[in-house]
């Protein structure tokens, strides 16, 4: 398994188990590299932020088939640490930072029982994050395609559960309209209302559609 992204890559280099050894980087969006080898092992990684950005710091170690379990912790520059997370929906972490002020940051990662091995491979990634609404479908089961697909028969309806994902301050009801979907089919107008995460579209074929399929685009619109 390995994670691609368009990001800058840094790669760790001891000793970097302090501030003053942090490993020297740019702004976000970047990513940090790097191997947790020794038992208690820790790797910091410098951070220059601007006030008032929101900051997404993720660890992608466990998901992509290392067998860390990552403590992810960001301190001030005179040592406060200011969030820490361990788990984030599977054994790596993820921290929506604030920033407070201007300046540069310390990120560490380390492993929570604190255990060191060559295979301990971690990457950390920082970007910023904007408001912005995403249309999905709700899996079953996170690691499965189970669901990602409709079929719909000719002549006939087929009921589906559209999910939106609002990132920041992005409120309030949410249209989701479909485009490009195939032809001889038509979708009901969705709406999700705010506070909701997901709504009932109904996506009907017509007796004489043709056989086939497409991807089709499910485009959301705040209000």
């Amino acid at each position: 398994p390995f994670r691609l992204s368009n990001f800058a890559n840094v790669f760790e280099s001891g000793p970097d188990n302090s501030s003053d050894q942090a490993n020297r980087t740019d702004a976000a969006p970047v990513s940090f590299n790097g191997i947790l080898q020794n038992a208690g092992d820790n790797d910091v990684f410098a951070l220059d932020a601007v006030a008032g950005e929101h900051l997404r710091i993720e660890v992608f170690a466990d998901r992509i088939g290392s067998p860390l379990d990552s403590l992810l912790q960001i301190y001030h520059a005179d040592g406060r640490l200011l969030a820490r997370n361990d788990d984030y929906g599977s054994q790596d972490s993820r921290i929506e930072f604030h920033v407070p002020t201007t300046g540069q940051y310390a990120v560490t990662i380390t492993d929570k029982l604190q255990r060191g091995q060559r295979t301990a491979v971690y990457r950390i990634e920082v970007q910023p994050v904007q408001s912005q609404l995403k249309a999905f479908l709700p899996r079953p089961n996170r690691t499965s395609q189970r669901q990602q697909t409709v079929a719909v028969p000719q002549g006939n309806r087929m009921l589906v559960r559209l999910g939106v994902q609002r990132e920041l301050d992005s409120a309030g009801e949410v249209q989701l309209r479909f485009e490009n979907l195939p032809a001889g089919l038509q979708a009901s107008p969705v709406f999700v209302p705010d506070h909701e995460f997901w709504a009932l579209a109904i996506l009907e074929a017509e007796d004489e559609a043709p056989l086939g399929g497409g991807l089709a685009r499910v485009v959301p619109t705040g209000k």
